[in-house]
């Protein structure tokens, strides 16, 4: 192998690899973003669920 050939898959194995390091990043930060929206809404049915019953009890 020349010098140069082992440059080429050098640089064809940093592409691959940052490609997947952004692949990665991107995944993480989706189930990140999914994680948090999931819990804010739970927190906010439960919420919504406390004030309604409390609303109805006030009603009757």
């Amino acid at each position: 192998m020349t010098r140069d050939e082992i440059q080429a898959q050098s640089l064809e194995k940093i592409k691959k690899l940052s490609i997947f390091m952004i692949v990665g990043y991107a995944v993480i930060v989706i189930v990140a973003i999914l994680g948090i929206t999931m819990f804010a809404i739970k927190r906010y049915d439960a919420l919504l669920t406390e004030k309604v019953s409390s609303m109805t009890q006030s009603l009757n």
